[in-house]
């Protein structure tokens, strides 16, 4: 989507607007591996708490960051605050604390 602004003249100005990360939607999966990718949970980690298979994780991770414009971990921080998945002093809930430190590996 792009818009055109008119200056002054013959001059135009071409804009393009890029996806706004407020405006992004994500499922509820992304959003999870995304609260803990800001808590500082690696892939592994984030497998471990989920159940899931490190591959999985890294491709929905990459998939979510990229609807979001690859933000540092300081933006993604903000926008899960802002969309209500996180708040300040977020951290680890004692189930997912106890699944980092149970069996490495997906839940069978």
């Amino acid at each position: 989507m792009s818009r055109t602004s008119f200056l002054s003249g013959n001059l135009v100005l071409l804009t393009v607007l890029a996806p706004s990360p407020a405006g992004v939607r994500l499922p509820a999966a992304e959003q999870r591996i995304l609260r803990l990718v800001a808590l500082g949970c690696d892939d592994e980690q984030i497998a471990r708490i989920l159940g899931r298979d490190p591959g999985l994780v890294r491709r929905r991770r990459t998939r979510a960051l990229g609807r979001l414009g690859k933000p540092t971990r300081r933006r993604l921080t903000r926008w899960l605050i802002d969309q209500g998945l996180s708040y300040r002093g977020d951290r680890l809930s004692p189930s997912e604390r106890e699944a980092l430190s149970g069996p490495s590996g997906p839940a069978k």
